[in-house]
C-alpha cells in the first residue's frame, strides 16, 4: 500500500485470534481500565519482544535502572505539565476570555 509520498508502506497488524471477547471501556471502573490497560501493554511488550530488534534494544537499554527511572521522571514531568496546562484552560474558561461546552 502506497504512503502520502507515494513509497510503498508495509502493516503488520496483531490481533486477539480468538474474537471471543470484547469490552466496553465507558462501563469499566479506574480498577478494571486498569487491569485493561495492563493487559494491552502485556501483549504489546510481549509482541515486541520477538521482534528480530529486540535483542539490540536490550544491549542497547542494558540491566541497569537508569532507562526506567528516567522513563519514569518523563512521565511525571509529562504529567504535572498535563496538569498544568488543564488548569491554565480552565481559567481562560472561567473567566470568559475562551468558550467551551461543558457536560457533554
Amino acid at each position: 500500500m502506497p504512503g502520502e509520498d507515494g513509497l510503498p508502506r508495509d502493516f503488520y497488524i496483531r490481533q486477539f485470534r480468538d474474537m471471543k471477547g470484547t469490552f466496553t471501556l465507558t462501563e469499566m471502573n479506574a480498577k478494571e481500565t486498569a487491569a485493561y490497560a495492563g493487559l494491552c501493554g502485556g501483549l504489546l511488550a510481549r509482541a515486541h519482544s520477538q521482534s528480530p530488534g529486540s535483542a539490540f534494544i536490550l544491549g542497547y537499554l542494558g540491566s541497569s535502572a537508569v532507562f526506567d527511572d528516567t522513563i519514569a521522571d518523563w512521565a511525571r514531568t509529562y504529567a504535572d505539565q498535563t496538569e498544568a496546562d488543564h488548569a491554565l484552560l480552565h481559567r481562560a474558561v472561567q473567566s470568559g476570555r475562551l468558550h467551551a461546552e461543558t457536560g457533554v
